[in-house]
């Protein structure tokens, strides 16, 4: 892995997956649950992003970025609605 490059994820690794679960808690209410993961990269800075693509249970798509720090903790960088 190339520090500051994206690189591409195993959408259903459990790294990924963890960013996932977390992603959708910080994603407006009411679109259910998470369908599949249907992208990942990610990318190494202090700790670990990871650029997601979302499908939720009631059909909209995500992209999201989650920045996993070096403590473990998570925080959502980015988000949009993909149409």
């Amino acid at each position: 892995m190339i520090a500051g490059g994206w690189q591409a994820a195993d959408p259903a690794s459990g790294e990924v997956r963890q960013a996932a679960n977390y992603a959708l808690t910080q994603l407006p209410a009411g679109h259910g649950a998470l369908a599949e993961v249907r992208s990942a990269q990610m990318q190494v800075v202090a700790g670990i992003n990871y650029r997601m693509v979302l499908s939720l249970v009631d059909g909209t798509i995500w992209e999201a970025t989650v920045w996993r720090k070096l403590d473990g903790s998570f925080e959502l960088t980015g988000r949009s609605l993909k149409p």
